[in-house]
């Protein structure tokens, strides 16, 4: 598939919470198999993880926002585009300087990408800490996935260099529910308060999670609520300007 180019990049709005307008996309990775049903990043990312693919798979996605990223910011020049790296990747030389080569190849000055990076990126906290650091150097921004679903706590993310911390759609679900993970997405919030960094809701579905971010500081948001994952030109064609809601895949 990567040496017939069968993959594809889609990218999933993110909001500001005030107005539901663009403020960035994140870039997915999509397999949209002919003749057949696509398969889900979820079936094939831990094949190519085990077979030792996934920095291919990054040079792959990284290639693709250099080509994508000029006619979003055409549109939207404020907006910004996150890409997912991997432990692996962190740790390879040749996604670091790929990875480098993005601003230059897109035309795009480098604060208009964002690096998301999970958990289980600290498992190795020098190697971490010393990626993060060349990623800013570049003048690129750092946003920890996932928060709260590994085994970080606050003191190991005080350690990573970063802009951003993401809310697990797990913890924006429980919101206003029964669970008992509902009160998590405030803790998840205030430790982002208490580090400085920009706060991001993932998954959210409906209004009333909305406004409890909203109104909880939560600038940013992504979900259903405003879009799917879509290929960069049907995001363009897309109106954000007023949030609406949009069916699941």
């Amino acid at each position: 598939a990567l040496d017939r180019g069968e993959f594809e990049l889609h990218y999933q709005p993110i909001v500001h919470l005030s107005d539901g307008s663009l403020a960035g996309c994140e870039a997915l990775l999509r397999w949209p198999r002919q003749g057949g049903p696509g398969l889900p990043p979820s079936s094939f990312l831990p094949i190519a993880e085990s077979c030792g693919l996934m920095p291919r798979l990054a040079r792959y996605v990284i290639d693709a926002v250099a080509r994508d990223a000029p006619a979003l910011l055409a549109h939207h020049p404020q907006a910004y585009v996150s890409l997912n790296l991997t432990p692996t990747d962190l740790g390879n030389a040749e996604v670091m300087a790929a990875l480098a080569t993005l601003p230059e190849r897109s035309g795009l000055p480098a604060r208009h990408f964002l690096i998301e990076v999970t958990e289980q990126s600290f498992v190795n906290p020098q190697l971490a800490r010393r990626s993060l650091e060349q990623i800013r150097a570049l003048g690129m921004r750092v946003a920890i996935d996932d928060f709260g679903t590994g085994f970080s706590g606050l003191s190991r993310l005080g350690e990573m260099p970063s802009d951003c911390l993401k809310i697990d759609r797990s913890f924006v679900e429980a919101i206003g529910t029964d669970s008992p993970t509902r009160e998590v997405a405030l803790h998840i919030i205030g430790m982002a308060d208490a580090l400085g960094l920009t706060s991001i809701g993932e998954g959210i579905e409906t209004p009333a999670q909305a406004d409890f971010l909203r109104q909880r500081g939560v600038r940013y948001g992504q979900g259903w609520l405003y879009g799917k994952a879509q290929p960069m030109a049907m995001l363009l064609r897309g109106d954000l300007s007023v949030a609406a809601p949009a069916l699941r895949d």
